[in-house]
């Protein structure tokens, strides 16, 4: 019966052998996307891992269950776990087009002689006999024709992350995205971005106190992890990062009075931006934006061009010039860009 294939939208939070892989999973996912759409993920809601193509009005989604095994899985337990049917189970009533219905394993899948390892294969080249198999159970578990069963939205993806090393691997998939970004960035900080978008997708992840039937705001905010919250872990860090103060020193070139200032101003910074407010977030943005349309002159030395910039942003007394200089001076130096 139809009603025995109801999406259970707590299932994966229950299923702690694969959390770890998911959560890797996502972030691999995010970053193979991120040049190219204003993605949401959303964690073990709707399943496994739902990307949705905007995170305020999206129009399409796709939808993933990861498996793990030690070895081949065969095509004989895809039938008996029921995998394909929960999978299944979205295109009923449908509010979002439907991009892909995906099930994502580490390890080959076997179906009779033939072992699928390919890094994405559509249903589609499965042979008949295999597809009858699979549109047989999707019939007989959802109680619909077989002959109204679709399967143009299913795929297989083999992962390029294993079980042992998934962390690992897409670690190292962040800083390879990250240094094309930042040419400048520390091994420290790359860590530091890892982490906290680890511990960011880990939240929305283990957040089980949504009803079933909760609306799109209320999932994207307790279960969501949009491009714009990667982005901004992202930038929070490179400040994090400013150059060491005698890197500051140098570039601004300070007489002795404004390096004792400066010096103060520089360590309220590191504390500043450790607490994440949005207040501090609000003045970056502005100052990188000014950055961007404003480039510095060819025999513009940094500390002339940091003091030309702050003169675009109203004054405010918890933010003094000499605090934005040093925040110029370093997006300057660590060359940033905008994402």
């Amino acid at each position: 019966m139809a009603d025995n294939i109801a999406i259970d939208v707590q299932a994966g939070s229950r299923s702690y052998n694969r959390l770890d892989m998911q959560i890797s999973q996502a972030l691999h996912m995010a970053i193979e996307l991120f040049e190219n759409i204003d993605f949401l993920l959303v964690m073990d809601y709707y399943d496994d891992i739902s990307i949705f193509d905007n995170s305020d009005n999206p129009k399409s989604v796709s939808y993933y269950q990861i498996k793990t095994s030690d070895d081949t899985i065969i095509f004989s337990t895809i039938l008996r776990e029921e995998w394909l049917p929960k999978l299944y189970a979205h295109l009923n009533n449908p509010v979002y087009l439907i991009e892909t219905l995906g099930l994502i394993t580490n390890c080959p899948v076997k179906i009779d002689d033939k072992i699928f390892k390919e890094e994405k294969t559509p249903f589609s080249k499965f042979n008949d006999k295999t597809v009858r198999k699979i549109k047989e159970d999707i019939s007989n578990k959802m109680n619909i024709a077989m002959d109204a069963v679709d399967l143009s939205k299913f795929v297989h993806i083999r992962t390029t992350l294993t079980i042992e090393k998934h962390k690992d691997i897409v670690e190292q998939e962040l800083s390879n995205f990250l240094k094309a970004l930042y040419p400048k960035i520390t091994v420290d900080s790359v860590k530091t971005i890892f982490q906290s978008i680890v511990d960011m997708l880990t939240k929305r992840q283990t957040y089980e106190l949504l009803d079933k039937n909760s609306d799109f705001p209320t999932v994207r905010a307790k279960k969501g992890v949009s491009k714009n919250d990667i982005s901004r872990v992202v930038k929070m860090t490179m400040l994090i990062s400013i150059p060491e103060f005698s890197i500051i020193e140098r570039l601004a070139n300070y007489n002795e009075d404004e390096k004792y200032k400066a010096s103060y101003e520089y360590t309220r910074i590191l504390n500043d931006s450790q607490k994440h407010d949005d207040g501090f977030y609000s003045l970056l943005m502005k100052l990188q934006n000014i950055i961007i349309e404003k480039p510095i002159y060819n025999a513009e030395n940094y500390a002339d061009y940091a003091k030309r910039i702050i003169t675009q942003i109203p004054q405010n007394p918890i933010y003094n010039d000499l605090y934005k200089q040093i925040i110029v001076i370093s997006i300057l130096y660590n060359n940033w860009k905008d994402n």
